[in-house]
This record gives C-alpha cells, sequence and structure tokens, in this order.
C-alpha cells in the first residue's frame, strides 16, 4: 500500500480504479474518487516520490505522451490536443 497526501486528500494508490505505466517509471493513476494523479519515484537525493494532480486535459495528454489509449471519460480531449 502506498499512500500520498496531496492538496488535503490522501491519495491511495491500492483503492484506485485504474493505472498506467509510462516512461521512468511514472505511473498515471484514476482516483477511487475520479481524480488523475501521476507518481514519479523519487530522484536521487529526492527525499520523497513526486506527485501531482492532473486536470482530465493533462491526463489525456499524459496518455498520449506515453503512447497510450485514452480512456472513455478522456477520450474527447484527443481531438484538441493532436495536431
Amino acid at each position: 500500500m502506498t499512500r500520498y497526501l496531496k492538496d488535503g486528500k490522501i491519495l491511495d494508490t491500492d483503492r484506485a480504479k485504474d493505472s498506467w505505466e509510462g516512461s521512468g517509471g511514472e505511473t498515471l493513476y484514476l482516483s477511487a474518487k475520479d481524480r488523475y494523479y501521476s507518481v514519479r519515484p523519487r530522484g536521487i537525493g529526492e527525499p520523497h516520490d513526486s506527485v501531482e494532480v492532473l486536470a482530465a486535459a493533462e491526463a489525456a495528454r499524459w496518455l498520449l505522451m506515453a503512447g497510450l489509449d485514452l480512456p472513455e471519460d478522456l477520450a474527447e480531449f484527443e481531438e484538441d490536443l493532436i495536431e
């Protein structure tokens, strides 16, 4: 179980509805309450993993840049993000 505190909320990776592996060990999660967040493993000299809550459009961009398909709830962003 891995938990992160962000914006006053506890993000629990074990309770995530879905997750996607990206490059460099970074993972995108869809929380139990439908919030997208990314977790990047800590680098050398960094004390903790980096956690960022993403807006829906940012999550869509993350998935597309990782070469992954968009889930149904993010499909609407594909047309605006890709030229």
